[in-house]
């Protein structure tokens, strides 16, 4: 279970109400459905080995140069590990590059007021081009774009303040979200998504038309992001409310398929009594593949929530059930699957995968302290099955509980055999 504060008001969450065309994207009447209602979804249990494969363990090399705190993103070229951590809160973050065995190679980011360095405390996005051997990296509002060696290329200015989520699109053009549910308290908060050059000048934009309404007692939300990945050379993407999974072609939101959350989908542009939070749920698209659609769906099973009058918005906290979901495209029923560590043997059966870190191109990426792994292999001697795991078994004996995180990784089956 997660424990989730916020104040409404202070969220830059964007979500969409599709109505009438009213928001600006293009709409298709026919368009296959991807139902994920509540009630529909059947709970289902497997082992990791059922559903993922190519299961490695990876011992970071430690270094004063690259000593951290657990990292927050990731990104996987064939030879190369990029990830971001923090080495004490609240400074700047720092970024590395490592080889596929974990041996460090550079920093990348320098904290800092000056020219070429940032502010951010962690970062929001790393994308990595690699034949260009370039990576960009999001530090909260300091986006820049760097050679792998570490080296700034150029900084990027965003044309609105107060931007979550910063995405490459073609040669020195970007794009972000806006804002398509919930108040409006920034100029962002005005258009839906728009693009933009390293200069900060807008080169196209998606105007937003739908607001919610003026029953200010009632609790609106303002969702829980957008959702952005590639399928087949395909940019897909899904902006809660919309309820429509779209592919991004020539700057415009192109129908994909709809999805259907049932009455337990939290609304959007519609005030629902504070009563009925509890219950709703969130939806993030995670990822594709020939045969499913991957989600996280957050479920809300406890809400403390007061309507703060000097803001004229509602504020809280929420506790989240993490849940992950299978959409099979071939039968056209939603599973959620609840797994279960069979290869590592490390974590428990309440373990949400859902909760955890998810790096794109269907990897997932869980950094470990390792003290934690130092002590579960002091434990557990046997419990490592070279057989299946991919470990360096050197640094694996000479792990200390000073020693940087370790990563636990994995990728999605390309076929899944889900009954």
């Amino acid at each position: 279970m997660k424990k989730i504060y916020f104040i409404l008001f202070a969220l830059g969450f964007l979500n969409a109400c599709i109505q009438n065309n009213q928001n600006g994207t293009q709409t298709n009447n026919k368009l296959p459905e991807i139902n994920i209602d509540q009630k529909s979804t059947k709970l289902l249990e497997y082992n990791y080995s059922d559903v993922f494969e190519n299961f490695e363990i990876i011992c970071l090399e430690t270094k004063d140069e690259c000593l951290m705190r657990i990292p927050n993103r990731f990104k996987f070229s064939s030879e190369h590990i990029f990830l971001s951590y923090q080495t004490s809160v609240p400074n700047p973050a720092k970024a590395a590059r490592f080889d596929r065995q974990g041996n460090f190679l550079n920093t990348i980011g320098k904290g800092g007021n000056g020219p070429g360095e940032h502010a951010g405390y962690l970062a929001d996005n790393i994308e990595i081009d690699s034949s260009k051997k370039t990576v960009f990296i999001e530090w909260n509002q300091d986006p820049f774009l760097y050679d792998w060696d570490g080296k700034v290329i150029k900084g990027i200015k965003t044309p609105y303040e107060f931007i979550s989520g910063i995405y490459a699109y073609k040669e020195d053009e970007y794009f972000s979200f806006g804002s398509a549910s919930n108040k409006p308290y920034a100029a962002k908060d005005s258009v839906i998504i728009f693009f933009y050059n390293h200069k900060g000048n807008i080169t196209s934009e998606i105007k937003r038309k739908v607001y919610p309404s003026k029953d200010s007692q009632m609790y609106h939300s303002g969702g829980w992001g957008s959702s952005y990945y590639k399928f087949n050379g395909k940019s897909k993407i899904y902006i809660p409310g919309f309820d429509t999974l779209y592919q991004l072609v020539n700057k415009k939101l192109i129908p994909d398929a709809i999805i259907k959350r049932g009455k337990n989908g939290m609304p959007y542009n519609k005030g629902i009594p504070v009563e009925e939070v509890v219950g709703k749920y969130y939806l993030s698209v995670l990822s594709e593949t020939a045969q499913y659609i991957f989600m996280t769906r957050k479920l809300i099973t406890k809400a403390d929530l007061k309507y703060i009058e000097r803001f004229q918005d509602w504020g809280g906290s929420f506790e989240i059930d993490d849940q992950l979901v299978f959409f099979n495209k071939e039968s056209q029923k939603s599973h959620e699957i609840l797994i279960t560590d069979n290869v590592f043997k490390f974590f428990p059966k309440e373990f949400k995968l859902a909760s955890y870190f998810y790096s794109g191109n269907n990897r997932y990426c869980i950094p470990i302290p390792a003290i934690n792994f130092v002590e579960y292999i002091e434990n557990n001697p046997d419990n490592i099955d070279h057989s299946k795991i991919k470990v360096d078994r050197k640094k694996l004996e000479a792990l200390t509980e000073n020693s940087n995180p370790i990563i636990i990784t994995f990728t999605l089956k390309d076929k899944i055999y889900l009954n």
